[in-house]
């Protein structure tokens, strides 16, 4: 079911079962600057409460710079959002991030996938886990 549906000029956002759904649009150069904006556009979509991120990269983006990557995972980058799963539909991308992030630390809760629904899988599992402990 989807609670929430909004379109801007860097990415199309989803509330779909309690999973915030970002799809960047194409053509963007993903740095530090969009990571900011695309921060900011979340916070402005002002939900009730702090909702998992599914961060959708599509196959032909033409970069995703690291320092985007550390943005997202800063106390800024993290802000109204309690885990983050970023879908790098790219293999040789996917493996790159990974490698890269095993030198970052997150505030929240961060995954790397390959599959959307490996992704939702893991954030819907997240929240089982964070609904168990309250």
């Amino acid at each position: 079911m989807v609670e929430l549906n909004r379109n801007t000029t860097i990415a199309n956002y989803q509330l779909m079962d309690g999973i915030l759904v970002c799809r960047l649009v194409n053509d963007l150069i993903i740095d530090e600057r969009l990571a900011i904006r695309l921060v900011a556009e979340i916070e402005e979509l002002e939900l009730e409460e702090l909702a998992p991120l599914l961060l959708v990269i599509p196959e032909n983006r033409l970069l995703l710079e690291l320092e985007a990557f550390r943005f997202l995972a800063s106390e800024n980058g993290c802000q109204g959002t309690c885990a983050i799963a970023v879908v790098l539909e790219s293999s040789l991308r996917a493996l790159l991030i990974n490698v890269s992030s095993l030198l970052v630390r997150s505030k929240v809760p961060l995954r790397i996938f390959k599959s959307r629904g490996e992704a939702r899988l893991w954030l819907f599992n997240y929240m089982l886990d964070k609904e168990e402990i309250y």
